[in-house]
């Protein structure tokens, strides 16, 4: 199916789906560059997206991702999942002022949800404490908990939190959290988090 059509969504679930059962997500990423270079620019966001997500988060090779990422910025500046991947990864890689325009940029856009504006606000509070800007620290950690409990992800919640030193807020978060969700794996993550924090 991608022969006929490279950014055929079904084929491209599909061949995700294999590379889950066999771990085998570099030959997935060699077959995307592949039908990258069948598309027009246009036909190509999709791809690229997939791409960037597997080279990040399967793959950990942050430089290609991020590059794939720009490529994709490059054809569509308001896409959303790819500016919040390259913010998330130049976080990761240490390049937190850079990663702050990309997050900045995200949160002047009409359609940034709660949970990346919660994460933005996260990571500009901690930037704001490396930099000793107490009051700043104070405003970006306001507006990161005004939005609890559909605020960060837990991951990013949890580490957030306890890079700013804040265990007790993490507390009051998770148990929001706890009390918000319906029995299922997404609450027993929370729970078990909670947990962690108590042990503390």
């Amino acid at each position: 199916a991608l022969r006929a059509d490279p950014t055929c969504v079904p084929a491209l679930d599909a061949l995700e789906a294999m590379a889950g059962e066999t771990g085998d997500w570099a030959g997935l990423a060699e077959v995307m560059h592949r039908r990258l270079a069948e598309v027009r620019p246009d036909q190509a966001k999709a791809l690229l997206q997939r791409l960037g997500s597997v080279l990040g988060e399967r793959l950990q090779d942050e430089k290609e991702a991020m590059a794939t990422y720009r490529v994709l910025l490059d054809l569509d500046p308001a896409h959303a999942e790819a500016r919040l991947g390259l913010a998330r990864l130049l976080w990761r890689a240490g390049e937190r002022e850079e990663s702050q325009r990309e997050y900045g940029e995200l949160l002047g856009q009409p359609a940034c949800t709660t949970a990346v504006t919660a994460e933005a606000y996260l990571c500009i509070a901690q930037e704001a404490q490396a930099a000793g800007q107490a009051s700043q620290v104070e405003a970006a950690l306001a507006a990161a908990l005004a939005l609890e409990p559909d605020g960060a992800p837990l991951d990013l919640l949890v580490e957030g939190l306890q890079a700013l030193g804040q265990e007790n807020k993490l507390a009051e978060c998770l148990v929001l959290r706890e009390q918000a969700l319906d029995e299922g794996p997404a609450r027993n993550a929370v729970t078990r988090a909670l947990a962690e924090v108590l042990e503390q």
